[in-house]
């Protein structure tokens, strides 16, 4: 079988799969004010491939497909504002893809994270195998939240989904927001010879667990043709967020090499003024809520101590002179001891 990388189209190389694995760092933010749709790869100085069918991104693009670019930082730019259009992140979530072409042409936009449309999803012809990374909950897929990973088979009705979680050393697991604008780690392991498909998930700095989140054993040869391509589509929506891949590498054969997070791209500068813009967006949210509290903690006080002074027995100017010819319903009740008839007078 020949394998392509593509990010929908890149470059190419050749090898034979048996076992491979697939190893990528990314990360989703949520923009509730624009579409910037942006996809970041840990680009160096040029791709990396061996005959062992290894490769990752260094700082080259070879091809791209629909809206994809490269800057001069070797960071992989995909920006639409307005238009829904098939691109390599999105709203919807972001899918790693096995598929015949290089792009997927006749997908829609939305909720079919631009790998199909809706004539041919579900058509055995596809052969197509994706991961999705889902933040849209689409209950004409089955989808069970808006916070899963599924993998799909030649459709979006995943054949196995489990909502984003990882499991802790000590077997108990935690969920992952995947709009947490937290990096993620994922890796995506195929063994041929134990036919099982194996998804994991975790934040960046946590080592690798043993426990995989998804796990699908399914012989995945009659879906794969001689010629294949690897990389990553989405698509635009009407949920507006961003998402960002910052690393990817892949192997035949073997194990992935590792991600160095400290050689891993920074943010650009729309998303981290859009973190401070949201900071300042919560504090002014709490100072204000902060300040509403006190108004009607005074409003309230200040209403019960008008209603207190009303109530307050006013004495005239005789009374205060020859005393009170009035008593209160509390002495009189503290002077007959709760008004006991042992304490009558005149009887």
């Amino acid at each position: 079988m020949t394998i392509h990388p593509i990010l929908s189209k890149l470059f190419a190389i050749c090898g034979k799969i048996t076992h491979s694995s697939q190893r990528l760092l990314f990360f989703f933010c949520g923009n509730m004010n624009m579409f910037v749709l942006l996809l970041l790869l840990f680009l160096n100085k040029a791709v990396s491939q061996s005959e062992r069918g290894e490769f990752g991104f260094n700082g080259y693009l070879y091809d791209s497909y629909g809206t994809a670019n490269l800057d001069s930082n070797g960071l992989m730019k995909l920006t639409n504002y307005a238009e829904q259009k098939t691109v390599s992140a999105s709203g919807h979530g972001i899918a790693f893809a096995i598929s015949p072409t290089k792009g997927l042409p006749y997908s829609f936009p939305s909720q079919y994270l631009g790998l199909f449309n809706m004539t041919n999803n579900g058509d055995p012809s596809n052969h197509v195998v994706a991961v999705e990374f889902d933040t849209i909950q689409s209950r004409e897929f089955g989808d069970m939240d808006d916070n899963h990973v599924g993998i799909d088979i030649n459709r979006l009705r995943s054949e196995k989904a489990a909502s984003a979680d990882y499991y802790k050393e000590d077997g108990t697991f935690k969920n992952i927001s995947l709009i947490s604008r937290k990096p993620i780690q994922a890796w995506v392991e195929y063994d041929s010879s134990r036919k099982q498909l194996n998804i994991t998930l975790h934040p960046l700095h946590v080592a690798k667990l043993k426990r995989p989140l998804l796990s699908l054993t399914k012989n995945l040869s009659p879906y794969l043709l001689e010629s294949m391509y690897v990389g990553f589509t989405s698509s635009t929506g009407s949920i507006l967020s961003s998402h960002y891949i910052l690393g990817w590498t892949f192997k035949l054969n073997g194990k992935a090499s590792d991600i160095d997070p400290s050689r891993l791209p920074k943010l650009p500068d729309d998303y981290q003024q859009d973190s401070r813009s949201s900071l300042k967006k919560i504090l002014a949210i709490s100072l204000s809520m902060t300040g509403l509290a006190v108004l009607i903690f005074l409003t309230i006080s200040f209403m019960l101590l008008m209603k207190r002074k009303k109530l307050m027995e006013v004495l005239e100017d005789w009374e205060v002179q020859f005393g009170p010819h009035r008593f209160a319903y509390k002495d009189l009740y503290i002077a007959t001891k709760g008004f006991k008839n042992s304490e009558l007078l005149g009887k």
